[in-house]
């Protein structure tokens, strides 16, 4: 003889706990948060590059302004020098008082 049961017993499982906002807060706060570190970053390394290139765009331009300069000093000495030259000339020529 086999066995058969007469009435099946049926576990109900309860369902399955849902993800309340309370467990997803915590990730959710995480996930903003590097959110606006990055944005941050970003921002702040675009200024960080732009303040980079308008100062190398000012040293360039000092650069230049120099050597403009370091250029008009060089004429000048040479221009003083010859002045000097003729000086010396014309006091030689001149009549010696005893």
């Amino acid at each position: 003889m086999t066995d058969t049961p007469t009435a099946t017993a049926v576990v109900v499982a309860p369902p399955a706990p849902r993800a309340g906002w309370h467990t997803l807060a915590p990730v959710i706060l995480s996930v903003m948060t590097f959110l606006v570190t990055l944005a941050t970053i970003v921002f702040y390394g675009g200024q960080m590059t732009q303040r980079i290139g308008e100062t190398e765009r000012r040293v360039v331009q000092l650069e230049q302004r120099a050597d403009r300069r370091d250029g008009e000093l060089q004429d000048l000495g040479r221009q003083l020098a010859r002045v000097d030259a003729k000086l010396d000339l014309l006091i030689d020529r001149l009549p010696k008082h005893p």
